[in-house]
């Protein structure tokens, strides 16, 4: 069974599935749907093209203002330059 989307989020047809993977492990798997109508900002299709390309995930605290268009240099987060 795939993790639970937020609320108002739900697939209408999965067209890419994900297994997260540690250390051979599969600790979850995720569908998204890249036709999603309801995905007005493309998130689905940022984290299609994301996942596709063997990320790097980080923690970040609850509170963080990171958000879409920022950068990591390997140590720090820093803001969209303007």
């Amino acid at each position: 069974m795939d993790d639970m989307l937020p609320m108002g989020s739900e697939l209408n047809q999965a067209t890419h599935k994900f297994a997260f993977i540690v250390d051979g492990d599969v600790f979850g798997v995720i569908s998204l749907d890249e036709n999603n109508p309801h995905d007005l900002q493309d998130v689905e299709k940022r984290c299609i093209a994301g996942l596709s390309s063997d990320p790097k995930v980080v923690p970040i605290p609850v509170d963080s203002p990171v958000l879409f268009g920022w950068t990591w240099d390997g140590n720090t987060f820093n803001p969209p330059v303007e």
